[in-house]
Parts: structure tokens; C-alpha cells; sequence
């Protein structure tokens, strides 16, 4: 990672702080950190830092790992939570892990999270890149749809089986209102042949060439 790493880090113990900051350099990774341990500052730190990653421990004197972690869902669900602390038994490891804690590493073995940062880093980019892809996506076939829709020429879609899939709107005018989409899609286009040996002429061409241009069919 060539970029630093915007840390929001929840430590009430300077001592501890120092030590996973330490850890985290020893694995080459640039960072950015904010120190804070109470629920106003975590807040002010969400907001004006605008961090990468949070870190926590898990209990402070005011404050505590899962009211964050709470805090975290409603207010920056896209950031990474990690917790760090001295002791945290196994039910309470789980629960913050439904709860949607990425990862959590107890302070006798620090030298986790570096890999941890890195990993819930690479998982959070993943994620929005699939959103991403998956909202351009969908503006792609809403312009499609549109299109298509208004598309003056009959457009279909079928199957190799000839059942139709898709049909433009503009079937029932081109018709005169004989057809109706709703009528047709799910149907046979061997229904729809003057000549049945068409279809079968149609699919050698597309098998033959992958792609059929000017065919024209009665």
C-alpha cells in the first residue's frame, strides 16, 4: 500500500496505543492516525477524519469497543472495524463479529494487525468495487430499457429454442393491436413462420458464423 492509511484509533492507554501503532509500521504500512477514547471525540474523529479504518479497544472508561462498533453501522457502515484488546472471551468475540466487527486481535499478539488492516482494507475495496460495477450496470440497462422501449421497429429476443424472451413495445402498434407483449413472450417464434424451415436456416447461419446480418425471413 503506497497511500497512507487514515487510522481512527480508540485507546485509552497511551502505552497501548504506542504499541499497535509500532506493529503497524513494522509491516511498512504508511498511516495517518487520530487518538481518541470517548464517545464525542469518536464521533468528531468520524466525521472531520474521515478514516480508512477504525481500531478499538474493546473497553475504556468512557467508552467501550461495542458502543463504536454500534456507532460505526449507523454512521460508516464502508469502514473497516477492527477490535484490539487485552482480554475478550469467545462469546463476546462472536457476538462483535455478527455485530459486523471485521476482525478482532488480542494485545499479547499484535503482531496481527498489520495483516488484519490489510486484509479488511482489501475486503472493503472489493466491496464498493462490485457496487460500483453493479451501479453502472444498472444505469447501462436502464438506458437500454429506455431504448427499447421506445424503439419503433420490432425488436425481440429469443431463445435457441425459439421461445420468446423479450419484446419490444412497439409490437403492438406495428400490429395494429393484434399482438400484445404480454401475449408473446414465453410463446414459440415457430408459431410465427410462414416458412418453418426459416428458423432452422436462421440458427445454421448463427452457429456457422456467430452473428446473422440482413436475413430476411417470412
Amino acid at each position: 500500500m503506497t497511500d497512507k492509511i487514515k487510522i481512527l484509533l480508540i485507546e485509552d492507554v497511551k502505552s497501548d496505543a504506542e504499541l499497535i501503532l509500532r506493529e503497524i509500521e513494522k509491516d511498512e504500512i504508511a498511516i495517518n492516525h487520530l487518538l481518541v477514547d470517548n464517545r464525542a471525540d469518536y464521533l468528531k474523529g468520524l466525521k472531520s477524519f474521515n478514516p480508512d479504518i477504525i481500531i478499538s479497544d474493546y473497553s475504556l472508561p468512557q467508552f467501550d469497543g461495542k458502543s463504536a462498533l454500534v456507532l460505526r453501522n449507523e454512521l460508516a457502515p464502508s469502514v473497516p472495524f477492527i477490535l484490539v484488546t487485552g482480554s475478550l472471551n469467545e462469546e463476546v468475540a462472536v457476538m462483535c463479529m455478527k455485530m459486523g466487527a471485521d476482525d478482532y486481535i488480542l494485545k499479547v499478539n499484535l503482531t496481527r494487525v498489520g495483516l488484519a488492516i490489510e486484509n479488511a482494507i482489501s475486503k472493503y475495496e472489493t466491496l464498493r468495487e462490485k457496487t460500483d460495477s453493479e451501479e453502472a450496470l444498472k444505469k447501462s440497462e436502464g438506458k437500454y430499457r429506455l431504448i427499447f422501449n421506445n424503439i419503433q421497429d420490432v425488436y425481440y429476443e429469443t431463445a435457441l429454442d425459439g421461445i420468446i424472451l423479450d419484446l419490444s413495445p412497439s409490437i403492438e402498434i406495428m400490429s395494429k393491436g393484434q399482438y400484445q407483449v404480454g401475449d408473446l413472450i414465453g410463446k414459440s417464434m415457430y408459431e410465427f413462420y410462414v416458412d418453418q424451415t426459416v428458423r432452422q436456416a436462421v440458427l445454421l447461419a448463427l452457429k456457422q458464423n456467430g452473428l446473422v446480418n440482413d436475413f430476411e425471413i417470412n
